[in-house]
């Protein structure tokens, strides 16, 4: 009898091997990688699937998927280490070194299935985000796939160093043709399944109300903690376009991440607004000469679609504006996310979509020439949207996904 047990055992952990669901790790760097993240998954079932949010507790995702960490509120909301030095010393006195190298232990424990919340060992790791997301992602040391929602040729090549870090990856889903070619060339196992940013962009019923002759500009402050002090300064470009044209409206479209109450006390900081319209209300902001009628919405789909112009300082939201084919009109924020450099990268990145400027004043000055201008908005926007590209990308990333850990073709 005593002979049995171990090969019965063996049998038994052999059915629940097969019987287990493939398990999937997450790792994602950014509320818009995120929100990426969380849409693919919505067509992988049948998979078990845990998150590790690099920056911020991702809410994103949906309540029923586990959230590995851990996490910390840095001063740049995750920019320090970007695209410039901005930033960077504040992350650093407010640990960012320790909670690098406490998250690539966390990535480390999950690749064996130990450490705390690691239901097992993950079968795949998809990384979503930049190169630094696939570096992490690479801790776990189990297969990684990359969605790259930030770099493409059309900004600036990669360096050699990212080239090696790319070669690493099982395959890298890039957000362009011109980038997946550059990469394949280059031994990158890379292709352009679309762009799942485009994918997000989904309809919700608007909580604003507007009468439909009105003029609309849109405006993004962004989903980190800059947003307070971006509001301060769109605040400006409302007083500047409010000025010269009363009858425009503006939609200051809010992330699910940003508080209401510190852009409010942003925009009153700007110009001494009150009486701000909040989601699904109307009102008017008194403090220009002529007053700028604002109002917050967290619908961004739905502002976006009904302004005829957008002011962003913003990532992820100012491209999606462009994929629905609205001019977007920029300039250098109040932190660590919208700088000049990061400006003039997403410029490339969106070509004629994206109108760049020097302050405030400059941008309300772009704004009010594309009010004017119905001829110069369709074209804007017309690169925009075939700069972005067709939506698609999610569903077919997540048949590559199915088929790696499911066997199942779609």
């Amino acid at each position: 009898m005593s002979g049995d047990g171990p090969a019965l055992s063996t049998r038994q952990a052999s059915a629940q091997d097969r019987r287990r669901q493939p398990r999937l790790l997450v790792v994602s760097n950014g509320t818009g990688e995120d929100l990426i993240a969380a849409r693919i998954l919505r067509e992988v079932p049948g998979v078990e699937v845990t998150a590790f949010p690099l920056v911020g507790a991702g809410r994103a995702y949906p309540p029923e998927v586990p959230r590995l960490g851990p996490q910390a509120d840095l001063p740049s909301g995750g920019f320090g280490f970007r695209d410039d030095l901005r930033g960077v010393w504040g992350d650093l006195r407010a640990g960012a070194l320790g909670l690098v190298r406490a998250q690539r232990r966390a990535l480390r424990a999950a690749g064996r299935g130990d450490g705390a919340g690691a239901r097992a060992g993950a079968d795949l790791v998809l990384a979503v985000g930049d190169i630094y997301a696939l570096w992490m992602a690479l801790a776990v040391g189990t297969p990684v796939a990359l969605v790259a929602t930030a770099d493409t040729v059309l900004a600036r090549r990669p360096s050699l160093l990212h080239l090696v870090l790319l070669r690493r990856a099982r395959h890298v889903f890039a957000r362009d043709e011109a980038t997946a070619g550059w990469l394949a060339a280059r031994g990158v196992a890379a292709s352009a399944p679309g762009n799942v940013m485009v994918d997000c962009l989904e309809e919700a019923p608007a909580d604003f109300t507007l009468p439909p002759e009105v003029p609309v500009v849109a405006l993004l402050p962004g989903s980190r903690k800059d947003a307070a002090g971006n509001a301060a300064l769109l605040a400006r470009v409302t007083a500047r376009v409010a000025g010269a044209r009363p009858e425009v409206h503006f939609l200051l479209a809010l992330a699910p991440t940003v508080d209401a109450d510190a852009v409010l006390a942003g925009l009153e900081a700007g110009l001494g607004l009150s009486n701000l319209g909040v989601p699904g209300q109307g009102a008017a902001a008194a403090g220009a000469p002529r007053p700028a009628r604002i109002q917050l919405t967290r619908t961004f789909t739905a502002a976006a679609a009904r302004a005829e112009v957008v002011v962003g300082l913003a990532g992820t939201a100012n491209e999606q504006a462009a994929a629905l084919g609205r001019p977007v009109v920029a300039f250098p924020g109040s932190g660590a996310q919208y700088t000049p450099r990061f400006m003039a990268l997403q410029s490339r990145v969106l070509g004629e979509a994206l109108v760049p400027t020097s302050s405030p004043e400059a941008a309300a000055a772009a704004v009010l020439r594309l009010l004017g201008d119905p001829e110069e908005r369709a074209r804007r926007g017309e690169a925009g949207r075939h700069r972005m590209g067709p939506p698609g990308a999610a569903p077919r990333i997540a048949a590559w996904l199915r088929e790696r850990l499911l066997g199942s073709k779609p």
